[in-house]
C-alpha cells in the first residue's frame, strides 16, 4: 500500500470512530455523575422552605437512584407505585446515610415520609430511548455541565385515541404536548461527583436567537430540574452559564449545546 493510501485509510478509520462516538452519545442516556435525591438540612422542621432538593426526578429504566439524608435527624421513607397500591420499599435514612434502589419497570413512583408529610416526591422511570443527554466538557472552571431531557422527540400535536381518557402523567405535565423535562448536572471534573453550590442561568433560545425560557437559580447539590412547554416547532438551543461556585463569583463559563432540541 502506498503512503498516500495508508494516510487515507487511517483518516477513514478516524472518521468512522468519530461517527461511532456520536452515535453512542445520541443513544446513551446513562451519563449522570450521581443519580441522587437529597433530603436537605432542617427538612424535619415545619418552617423549612424546601424539604427535598429534587421533588420530580426522572431516570432511565434499569438505573440506580440514591436517596441521601443531609438532614440532622434520621428519616424513614416509603416507596410505592403510582396508585399507591404496592409498597416497593420502606427504608431508614440515618443522618448522612443513603439508600439505593433500582427501577426495573417503567412508570411513575412516589416516595414519602409518614412522620414528615412534606418530605415527599416522585420518580419517573423512562425507556432509555426516550431520554437524551449531552455533556459539555473543557470549561475553564473545571466544571462539566450535563443536560438531560425527556422526551427525546418533542411533539406539539401527538396523535391520541379520542376514546381514551387522559392519564395522570399527562395531567401533571409529564406527557403534555410540547412539554419537556430537563435535569441539569454540574460535575466537578477532578472528582467526578456533583459540584455543590453553583449559581447558574439556564436559557433556551429559538432559531432566531430569542430566548423562550430563562431559569436562574442556586444549585445546592449540583443537580437541578427544569420544565418547559414548547409552543412552536423548530430547533432550539440550550445554554447554561455558571456565575458562582461555592458562593464565590467566577469568570462566567458558558456551555453552548447547539441546536440539539428538535420540536415537531
Amino acid at each position: 500500500m502506498q503512503p498516500r493510501q495508508v494516510k487515507l485509510a487511517v483518516l477513514s478509520t478516524m472518521i468512522g470512530i468519530s461517527y461511532l462516538v456520536l452515535i453512542i452519545w445520541c443513544t446513551s442516556a446513562v451519563l449522570f455523575a450521581e443519580q441522587k435525591i437529597t433530603v436537605i438540612p432542617d427538612a424535619h422542621s415545619n418552617t423549612a422552605v424546601r424539604f427535598i432538593d429534587l421533588t420530580d426526578y426522572f431516570l432511565p429504566v434499569g438505573e440506580e437512584l440514591t436517596w441521601f439524608n443531609d438532614d440532622f435527624v434520621d428519616h424513614k421513607l416509603v416507596l410505592t407505585n403510582e396508585d399507591n397500591s404496592t409498597q416497593l420499599a420502606e427504608f431508614d435514612l440515618v443522618s448522612n446515610g443513603s439508600f439505593i434502589y433500582t427501577f426495573k419497570e417503567p412508570g411513575k413512583y412516589y416516595f414519602y415520609s409518614n412522620d414528615y408529610p412534606k418530605i415527599r416526591g416522585s420518580v419517573r422511570a423512562i425507556d432509555p430511548n426516550d431520554i437524551s443527554t449531552k455533556k459539555i466538557t473543557g470549561l475553564k472552571n473545571n466544571i462539566d455541565i450535563q443536560l438531560t431531557w425527556t422526551p427525546s422527540h418533542i411533539v406539539l400535536n401527538p396523535v391520541r385515541n379520542v376514546n381514551s381518557d387522559m392519564g395522570d402523567s399527562e395531567k401533571d405535565g409529564g406527557t403534555q404536548p410540547g412539554m419537556a423535562n430537563f435535569i441539569i448536572t454540574f460535575i466537578n471534573n477532578k472528582t467526578g461527583t456533583n459540584q455543590e453550590h453553583i449559581d447558574y442561568r439556564y436559557t433556551i433560545s429559538n432559531e432566531s436567537g430569542n430566548d423562550v425560557f430563562i431559569q436562574g437559580l442556586h444549585s445546592t447539590y449540583g443537580a437541578e430540574v427544569a420544565k418547559y412547554r414548547f409552543e412552536k416547532p423548530g430547533k432550539f438551543s440550550p445554554q447554561i452559564m455558571i456565575t458562582h461556585i461555592l458562593f464565590a463569583p467566577v469568570d462566567p463559563d458558558m456551555a453552548k449545546f447547539g441546536n440539539i432540541i428538535p420540536v415537531n
